[in-house]
């Protein structure tokens, strides 16, 4: 029952317009920011390879997300999905998981794609090779690849946490929504960058920003910023943290849901 419905949920949200609507203006948005951009100099160019994938996974993708699981986690109930689920005897927990699991793949996927998509057009319009001999191409591919892994992992479960527990408290996709989108734009509102909370919670942290916007930089030592190992773990930490207790929260409520 996991799998199917892990397959079903992935399959399901692919087929959506929705999904794809909301994909294409990200990438038409990026293809727009790259135009706009002005070619860094090659010590600089660790930013081109840590900037537009934190700006993603700390806005572009949390919207996705906010539409993907708000809309898909209460669609089922709507769809007596639920019924069918109990029907089986199959676990709650095992069909939470399994969901989430689904979500969280494709923000993963949607981050991939998306930061790739920046550094390949980047790549044709500077010509990569004659201007940045530093880095290889395949060496700024797997450098992208890097820092999506642990940019999403600071800020794709939490955002995906706060879609499917506000969603599911609400009974409201539009609520779990907007939900996404005031936790994004509340950075644009508050002055986070030097705070506690915009070092160790806010994701992306600070703290995981700048230690992996560094790895392996072929910049000036006197530029680069040294962030503790341990104050990257404390951020790691502390996002997990939160995430479980709103994961927590909803699933509670979906039990409570569920045995009506």
């Amino acid at each position: 029952m996991t799998l199917s419905v892990f397959k079903y949920t992935i399959i399901t949200n692919i087929r959506s317009i929705v999904f794809w609507l909301a994909s294409t203006a990200s990438a038409l948005f990026i293809a727009e920011q790259i135009l706009q951009a002005s070619i860094a100099l090659p010590h600089r160019l660790h930013v081109i390879l840590a900037s537009p994938v934190g700006y993603l996974a700390s806005n572009v993708i949390p919207l996705l997300l906010g539409i993907i699981a708000s809309v898909d986690i209460l669609r089922d109930r709507k769809n007596r999905f639920f019924d069918i689920e109990r029907a089986t005897g199959s676990s709650l927990f095992k069909y939470y998981s399994a969901k989430l699991s689904a979500y969280m793949l494709l923000g993963v996927c949607e981050l991939l794609a998306l930061s790739f998509l920046y550094l390949f057009v980047y790549c044709l319009r500077t010509d990569w090779l004659a201007v940045y001999t530093d880095y290889t191409v395949a060496e700024s591919f797997w450098l992208v690849f890097v820092r999506v892994v642990f940019y999403g992992l600071n800020s794709i479960p939490f955002y995906t946490a706060v879609a499917v527990c506000v969603s599911v408290l609400t009974q409201s996709s539009t609520a779990g929504i907007i939900a996404s989108i005031t936790v994004v734009a509340s950075s644009y509102f508050i002055q986070y960058a030097m705070t506690y909370f915009g070092n160790f919670i806010y994701p992306v942290a600070d703290n995981v920003y700048t230690f992996f916007g560094y790895y392996k930089a072929h910049a000036p030592a006197q530029a680069v910023v040294h962030i503790p190992a341990a104050d990257v773990v404390i951020s790691y930490t502390c996002g997990f943290a939160i995430t479980a207790a709103l994961l927590t929260i909803g699933y509670l409520r979906l039990r409570k849901l569920n045995d009506k």
